[in-house]
């Protein structure tokens, strides 16, 4: 079974729209041999291959259509479908919010990679936005902590813009608006939820604050520390032992080349508070 389903994936752009239902399906196998397999066809049906995407001398580029029917088959799914198929449905996310694009070409003595920037193009806004949507949704059903922390972390990746944009670009102006969306679900989701969703929430949204390149989303991300400030109970939490944790105004640690020093301090002397 295990050859069976790796010599489908070589045949994944030819008979997509089977594979896609069927791999999504296979993720819940008992062997976990045939549970990876699939995982693993799910993965590179989902990424972004420059020479699908842009097309070789042989054939021509089909874009953003493999992600495109990604998005419309993941819509077709029930919220408790979604968490039906959690690890298959984060292993698309994650490869739909990639900002880069790669693919490999070999001679008969060498092995060239490839990479480029995802270009800007309404199919990528919507294939982004839906990937959040999507996200959402699976945020909402999640039953565990756990699961939701795993949610929150995909999340976040769709706030990562490829390194070589230049600042103003289109595709970085699509990010940001991700990011913006991402953080106002973030603020929602701070308030409310169970302690450690609340400190991965805090963790990672600081950290965009951070390198924020737009005051909006500077704006955004200080809605979240707000929402988490008025938190008087996670607060006590964060103190004890939230690690990941952030300790102090984030507009006084993002000042700082040591900012994790001085959350270090500012916890020992809230913890005194406490004893």
């Amino acid at each position: 079974a295990k050859e069976a389903i790796e010599g489908l994936i070589q045949l994944r752009y030819q008979n997509f729209d089977t594979l896609l239902p069927l791999f999504v399906d296979l993720s819940l196998h008992e062997q976990e041999k045939i549970k990876k397999k699939a995982i693993e066809g799910l993965k590179q049906m989902s990424e972004f291959n420059i020479h699908v995407f842009r097309g070789t001398e042989k054939q021509g580029g089909v874009g953003p259509a493999p992600q495109t029917k990604i998005i419309e088959y993941l819509k077709t799914l029930s919220s408790p479908e979604l968490l039906k198929y959690f690890d298959a449905v984060l292993t698309l996310c994650k490869e739909l919010f990639s900002p880069t694009m790669q693919g490999g070409s070999s001679t008969y003595d060498t092995f060239t990679i490839s990479t480029a920037d995802i270009p800007p193009m309404d199919q990528i806004s919507t294939i982004r936005t839906g990937t959040i949507e999507i996200l959402g949704a699976l945020f909402n059903e999640a039953e565990t902590a756990n699961q939701k922390i795993q949610v929150i972390n995909h999340l976040s990746n769709g706030t990562r813009a490829p390194g070589r944009a230049t600042l103003g670009s289109e595709i970085r102006q699509i990010i940001e608006q991700n990011t913006i969306d991402i953080l106002n679900l973030f603020a929602r989701y701070a308030s409310g939820s169970d302690f450690s969703i609340v400190q991965k929430i805090e963790h990672h949204s600081f950290h965009i604050y951070r390198i924020a390149v737009s005051e909006d989303i500077v704006d955004a991300a200080l809605r979240v520390e707000i929402v988490i400030a008025k938190n008087q109970e996670y607060q006590i939490f964060r103190d004890l032992v939230g690690f990941e944790g952030i300790f102090g105004q984030w507009s006084e640690l993002a000042k700082s080349h040591n900012y994790i020093r001085l959350t270090d301090d500012d916890r020992e002397v809230r913890v005194l508070t406490h004893v």
